[in-house]
């Protein structure tokens, strides 16, 4: 368990001065938390999905003392989408430029909807293999649940985007594991349906899901980690990159 600081406002060159009160915010929180806490809490970052700010934020968020530097850096990643790989959804890119750093990472939202079809999920057996787990620690798919009102925003936006993939593509058929045959019900990238008596009931996407964590568990540790070598993150300080004109 841990405390994670949203830096999802930092999505433009201008944006990039909250990233000093956001540092501030890790600072402060694990002050109070280090005073008041039975037991250390970690601290963290969650960034947005812009690309363009991923390093710079890793660099910024991870340097100096272990008294105001992030404890773990988690990130927004909607890349892979459908069929995929390792490569062409460019989490191998990332494995790369993220790999030169200590400091425990995870996909704080991942897991993209395609025109409004269940989730192949393939993705989650790339994220627990050899190629990823010497950098990345898991992640969180997108979303567990919605209240009564969000579900009916995100249908609304979903039957939009079916409506515009039928005009540009015709009445062809959706092969694509009988997702053609989706119901309402189980549009939208809420994992369970959450009743206004508070009963959840797991959707397609849920079941899903957790057969390919199945698969993982079902696979040796060697398969899942491979033989990387435990980063020192305890003496790890960093360096804040020269500062840019914005």
């Amino acid at each position: 368990m841990g405390y994670s600081i949203s830096q999802s406002n930092i999505h433009s060159p201008a944006s990039t001065k909250l990233a000093a009160l956001y540092r501030a915010a890790v600072r402060d929180t694990k002050l109070f938390l280090r005073k008041s806490a039975a037991r250390q809490i970690p601290v963290g970052a969650n960034l947005s999905f812009t690309q363009q700010f991923r390093l710079g934020a890793l660099r910024y968020m991870t340097a100096g003392s272990p008294e105001e530097r992030v404890d773990f850096m988690s990130f927004a990643v909607y890349d892979w989408v459908g069929p995929s790989s390792f490569v062409i959804s460019g989490y191998k890119n990332m494995s790369e430029a993220f790999e030169p750093w200590p400091v425990p990472m995870f996909w704080s939202e991942y897991g993209t909807a395609y025109h409004g079809r269940a989730r192949i999920m393939d993705e989650v057996e790339c994220v627990f293999s050899p190629e990823m787990t010497g950098v990345l620690s898991g992640g969180f798919l997108h979303t567990f649940g919605h209240t009564e009102a969000r579900r009916a925003e995100t249908k609304s936006s979903g039957d939009d985007v079916a409506k515009d993939d039928d005009s540009e593509n015709g009445s062809e058929d959706d092969d694509n594991d009988s997702d053609s045959d989706l119901d309402e019900d189980d549009s939208g990238y809420d994992l369970v349906r959450i009743e206004e008596d508070g009963t959840r009931q797991p959707k397609r996407d849920f079941a899903r899901y957790q057969q390919r964590l199945a698969d993982v568990a079902n696979k040796s540790v060697e398969e899942v980690v491979g033989q990387h070598e435990m980063k020192d993150f305890e003496s790890w300080r960093g360096n804040f990159e020269p500062r840019q004109r914005w």
